[in-house]
C-alpha cells in the first residue's frame, strides 16, 4: 500500500453511561495519498469489568474489535465511517471500561481477510454507573478534505482545485 493511509480523523464516545443501555458512538476516517481497498474504522474493547460488551448487537469479548468492510476501493479524501456513521454500543454491568477506534483496511472480503490497522486512536475510558444519563446524538464535523470550487462564473465553466491537506 506504500504511502496509502486511513486516517482517524473524528470520533465520539460518550464517557459517562448507565449499564445495559445502548449508545451511539461514532468515528469517521479519511483515505489519503492514494485509493485503498475495502477500508474501514473499528472498535475496540480492550478490558474490564465484562467479559464482552455489545456493538450493534454482537458480542465483543475483551481483546476483540467489531468493524464492517467496505467492499469498495475507496479515492482519496473519500470518508470511511464506524457502521453506517453511528454505531450502538452496550456495556452490560457498572465500571471502567477501556475501549477504542482504529482506522486501516482489510487485506480480502473472505473470512480469512485480516485488519491492517493503520492508527489506533487514544483509549477511550468509559464510566458505566446506574443512574447514568443517557447520552445525546453526535455532530461530526464536516470532512477536511476534497474538491473546492475555487472559481465559477455564469457561464457551464468552472475552475475545479484539487487539495488533499485538508483545507478548503
Amino acid at each position: 500500500m506504500s504511502n496509502c493511509f486511513v486516517k482517524l480523523t473524528d470520533t465520539y464516545h460518550p464517557t459517562v453511561v448507565p449499564p445495559d443501555q445502548p449508545i451511539v458512538i461514532a468515528a469517521r476516517a479519511v483515505v489519503e495519498n492514494c485509493s485503498v481497498t475495502y477500508p474501514a474504522v473499528v472498535y475496540y474493547y480492550y478490558m474490564w469489568p465484562s467479559s464482552e460488551i455489545f456493538v450493534e448487537g454482537n458480542s465483543v469479548p475483551i481483546g476483540s474489535f467489531f468493524g464492517e468492510i467496505s467492499p469498495f476501493t475507496t479515492p482519496p479524501c473519500w470518508p470511511v465511517f464506524s457502521g453506517s456513521g453511528y454505531t450502538n454500543a452496550s456495556f452490560p454491568s457498572p465500571g471502567i471500561y477501556i475501549v477504542g477506534f482504529a482506522s486501516g483496511y482489510w487485506t480480502s472480503l473472505s473470512p480469512s481477510g485480516r485488519f491492517i490497522p493503520q492508527e489506533v486512536g487514544s483509549p477511550i475510558f468509559v464510566l458505566v454507573a446506574p443512574g447514568a444519563p443517557q447520552p445525546g446524538l453526535p455532530a461530526l464535523p464536516p470532512p477536511q478534505c476534497g474538491v473546492k470550487i475555487v472559481d465559477a462564473y455564469i457561464s457551464s465553466e468552472a475552475k475545479v482545485e484539487y487539495r488533499s491537506s485538508g483545507e478548503l
